[in-house]
């Protein structure tokens, strides 16, 4: 009898989206620990051809509906407690929301869903949650486009409250994550 191993919805879908900026082909591999229990470390980025690894960890959240702009907001506990300095390279903040035709709603058969992630360095990382301070959460959003790409991305609570945070979007981010593994 074969044993089960299962992962994460968000660990996943990471994996899917990051293996279309780090391919196989160019020598990238992805990992995932055996054990749940894994502090810290949710997937490991291998490139074959340099010997380099990134210990990355996923934080994710569904979309809130907002009256107001950014209108999709994802919401982020602070985790400034539980924060190891140094115990992952890269933090990926994955965001699910669906994309829908006007007048829709998520229940409608034609919707779909789209993922956004931002990628940020273990001391980028520190740096929003030393900012949240004693704020349970810290937040940003988006205006979909009807393409399902999103070129705006602002903070709205917490250390990230009035920031661009579009610079660290993964599409373009990957240059950066591919220069930490070569």
């Amino acid at each position: 009898m074969e044993a089960q191993f299962s992962l994460p919805y968000s660990e996943y879908q990471t994996i899917a989206m990051l293996s279309k900026v780090l391919p196989k082909r160019e020598g990238y591999a992805f990992f995932v620990p055996v054990s749940r229990q894994q502090a810290s470390v949710d997937l490991m980025i291998l490139h074959a051809r340099s010997g380099k690894t990134l210990r990355g960890q996923v934080k994710s959240s569904k979309h809130f509906d907002w009256s107001k702009s950014p209108t999709l907001r994802f919401w982020y506990p602070n985790f400034r407690r539980s924060y190891r300095p140094g115990a992952a390279d890269v933090f990926f903040l994955l965001g699910t929301y669906p994309l829908l035709e006007e007048g829709k709603n998520v229940r409608h058969s034609h919707a779909h869903w789209q993922h956004l992630i931002l990628v940020l360095s273990d001391p980028e990382m520190r740096n929003i949650l030393e900012q949240t301070g004693r704020d349970r959460f810290f937040q940003f959003g988006i205006d979909p486009q009807r393409s399902g790409h999103c070129s705006t991305v602002k903070g709205t609570r917490g250390g990230v409250k009035g920031r661009d945070l579009g610079c660290y979007l993964l599409e373009r981010r990957s240059s950066w994550l591919r220069e930490r593994l070569n």
